[in-house]
């Protein structure tokens, strides 16, 4: 689900599903527009602006949100649109 910026000098933005392993991003969008599961996702700090990094993407997809592992089902992952942090990997 890569979706290109707008101009030339905008970052890519991708899907958690698409992050690899210890890469770390900022979200940009949380695209579900159920709102339990935003106030959920924002009692975890998972909320624009914030920087994650994915340990694991199998069996569950696992950030870390500052101190705090959260862990993810890929639907709730697909619903995650992050710009990768640059020299992340």
């Amino acid at each position: 689900m890569a979706v290109a910026g707008t101009g030339p000098n905008e970052a890519m933005t991708v899907s958690l599903v698409e992050l690899d392993s210890g890469q770390s991003a900022d979200i940009v969008q949380i695209l579900s527009t159920d709102g339990s599961r935003l106030l959920k996702l924002a009692g975890f700090g998972l909320v624009p602006g914030t920087r994650i990094r994915l340990q694991q993407r199998f069996p569950a997809y696992i950030v870390w949100v500052g101190e705090t592992q959260v862990s993810l089902d890929s639907d709730v992952a697909r619903d995650i649109v992050l710009r990768p942090a640059p020299n992340s990997s």
